[in-house]
């Protein structure tokens, strides 16, 4: 019979702790939210457009377009057997001096 009884105020001590350890929780939060705003950082970023402009195929039938797009894929592919593991820069500094020269 006693056991009853004590099995109802430990529940009822359990929740007034745990009302008690919220509230204080809540308290606590609120003081901290009134401090000074933190640091904001601005970040700039920079685009840079390429130097020249993308190939426009504006006006050109479909058959050109297509046959178009064909060279530059076999062009591409030739270069990229020419230059296997070759640094890009080296690349460029070689596609520089053949078409000066």
């Amino acid at each position: 019979m006693f056991s009853h009884i004590s099995s109802q105020r430990t529940a009822a001590l359990v929740l007034a702790v745990m009302l008690v350890a919220g509230a204080g929780g809540l308290s606590g939060c609120r003081s901290g939210a009134q401090g000074a705003a933190p640091d904001v950082q601005v970040v700039k970023i920079h685009y840079e457009r390429p130097l020249t402009p993308a190939e426009s195929f504006q006006g050109l039938p479909a058959d050109r377009i297509e046959q178009a797009i064909a060279r530059d894929a076999a062009r591409a592919a030739a270069l990229s057997e020419r230059f296997a593991g070759v640094p890009a820069d080296r690349v460029q500094e070689q596609l520089d001096r053949e078409a000066a020269g």
